[in-house]
């Protein structure tokens, strides 16, 4: 009798494996809001939705003391940069794992830049183009990604200050799949944790 027992769940849990989920991620960023928005679904259904308080504009009055919004932009534009280098091979085995394993029917990105100097604008949205263009590069030549399904632009806003983002993306993938996924992802946190960890970094202009 316990022999088939463990039959039967040794089959449901090869087929939970098997089964195909639709995972959903939208994210919202706004410097000049209070809050940020996450939420999480899997198949349609929300399994986490959250306002978080923006810690930037919470620590807004110890931040202008050290530097102006424009300086700040570009020191975390350029750590993104110094992670992305570090870690972009390690993010292309992930995107070529996943080739023929998933199909993405949305992928959305979006970034308004703008500050109180127009030269600054332009510097800091080339910069932020290149970087968001090169990643949405690496996804869209390693995956089936169709181009109607993908939705991204970095827009310069010379005539106000603001720096908002927003994701909003859609992968179909099975749960065996999502697994190896996220082991893979633990090893590139692991490696980014010298990046994430220092001050300097990066080589944009």
């Amino acid at each position: 009798m316990g022999y088939i027992w463990l039959c039967g769940i040794l089959v449901l849990l090869l087929f939970l494996l098997a089964f195909p989920v639709r995972l959903g991620i939208e994210f919202g960023y706004s410097k000049n809001a209070k809050k940020q928005r996450l939420t999480v679904t899997i198949n349609g259904f929300k399994v986490y939705n959250t306002d978080f308080e923006n810690r930037e504009a919470a620590s807004k009055a110890k931040e202008e003391k050290k530097k102006d919004d424009y300086t700040g932009f570009m020191d975390k534009l350029r750590r993104i940069e110094a992670l992305y280098t570090q870690i972009k091979d390690d993010v292309v085995k992930i995107l070529k794992y996943l080739t023929n394993r998933c199909v993405i029917p949305k992928f959305v990105v979006h970034l308004d830049i703008g500050f109180t100097d127009a030269a600054q604008t332009g510097m800091a949205s080339g910069a932020a183009y290149a970087l968001v263009y090169g990643i949405a590069g690496a996804v869209y030549n390693n995956l089936h990604l169709k181009k109607k399904n993908m939705d991204i632009y970095v827009q310069p806003q010379f005539h106000k200050a603001c720096i908002d983002f927003y994701f909003n993306g859609i992968i179909r993938l099975r749960v065996a799949h999502i697994i190896k996924v996220l082991i893979m992802a633990l090893g590139i946190y692991n490696k980014s944790k010298t990046v994430l960890n220092t001050k300097e970094g990066g080589v944009l202009v």
